[in-house]
């Protein structure tokens, strides 16, 4: 009410966050990352997208803007992916509604590295409209690998962070839950790297 967001529709993944000790609720305050960054590492069977978070928890998912941009991946992503810097890849960028309200702002970077044929880098970007609402589906698909595991790094961020969209920095708060996501196959290799910001 406060904010004039909904919790519930991140109400699930809070709820897990705190069970697992990452972060702690105060009353009438909110929810609060335990330390600096957490991390955890989820096996893929035990974890599905924010699309279906968002709807099993009684709101109404929406994608609003989704992009698909083919250039040069930033250099800290090319590290968290170990590749060379100055590697080409895809940043797909999407921002998921609950019942009309900005809700979790993903940004997923997918390198050609990982692709199984590149004949797909000119099939990709004409995805954009029916782009799989998870993108573990996506890999699946188009990926030269399985991918195993997510592997986590949990924290706050302020509305001021610089990869934020439009529609997240309207909220009127001043942090967001930021999961810093790096998706491995069996020997720890990343495969996609993603940040999503969550108003809690």
């Amino acid at each position: 009410e406060k904010f004039n967001a909904s919790r519930a529709s991140v109400r699930s993944a809070l709820q897990s966050l705190e069970s697992a000790g990452i972060i702690y609720k105060k009353q009438g305050a909110g929810s609060f990352v335990k330390g600096l960054t957490s991390q955890i590492r989820i096996r893929i069977d035990e974890f599905y997208g924010f699309y279906t978070m968002i709807e099993q928890s009684g709101h109404k998912p929406e994608l609003s803007n989704p992009s698909i941009i083919n250039d040069v991946l930033p250099p800290e992503v090319c590290t968290r992916l170990n590749i060379p810097e100055g590697s080409n890849g895809f940043t797909i960028k999407r921002l998921l509604t609950g019942d009309g309200q900005p809700a979790i702002y993903i940004i997923e970077y997918l390198p050609y590295t990982s692709l199984s044929d590149e004949s797909l880098i000119a099939l990709i970007p004409k995805t954009v409209t029916n782009f799989p609402n998870y993108i573990v589906d996506f890999a699946d698909i188009f990926c030269n690998k399985t991918i195993d595991s997510i592997i986590t790094d949990i924290s706050s961020t302020s509305l001021a962070n610089p990869l934020l969209c439009q529609e997240m920095q309207k909220i009127s708060k001043n942090t967001l839950l930021h999961l810093q996501e790096d998706m491995v196959n069996k020997d720890g290799t990343p495969i996609i790297c993603s940040d999503a910001f969550i108003n809690d």
